[in-house]
């Protein structure tokens, strides 16, 4: 009975190495085909452009995100910042939150999951009280924009 374990194990193991082997080759080829210069351009194309559009969207994605956990948003801030090589800009988001605390766990995994240009800086949390079920949060967020 153990035979024949034996012998698919071992074929499967054999099957598993040449894979390896083959996804370790191609990583090695496809580093040598591209310069450090054209990998940060690829990089920067995974971004999306700059634009009142694009900025007007990401923001509203933040309200919507928050109504659908029944979270309050009292007043958003944002700030650009344009990086030294003026390739990517990125807004600095303050936005004051309140709601249940998993609540805002869910709001700040979902924006993460949903916007993947944009990155949870700090997260500042109180309560009035042990019993209070509404917590005040200040998140911090970064939108990243690729430059016109």
């Amino acid at each position: 009975m153990l035979l024949p374990a034996t012998s698919k194990l071992k074929a499967n193991q054999a099957t598993l190495h040449a894979l390896q082997k083959r996804a370790e080759q191609s990583h090695l080829v496809s580093k040598k085909e591209k310069s450090p210069h054209d990998q940060l351009l690829q990089l920067y194309e995974f971004f999306p452009v700059n634009s009142e559009q694009t900025l007007s969207q990401a923001l509203e994605n933040l309200y919507v995100v928050a109504n659908d956990h029944n979270l309050v948003i009292d007043k958003a801030s944002y700030q650009l910042v344009t990086d030294l090589d003026n390739s990517l800009e990125r807004y600095d988001t303050i936005l004051p939150v309140k709601g249940e605390y998993t609540k805002l766990r869910q709001f700040i995994t979902q924006l993460l999951r949903d916007e993947p240009y944009l990155s949870l800086d700090s997260v500042n949390f109180s309560r009035l009280s042990k019993e209070e079920p509404v917590v005040e949060t200040q998140l911090e967020f970064s939108l990243y924009f690729r430059s016109k």
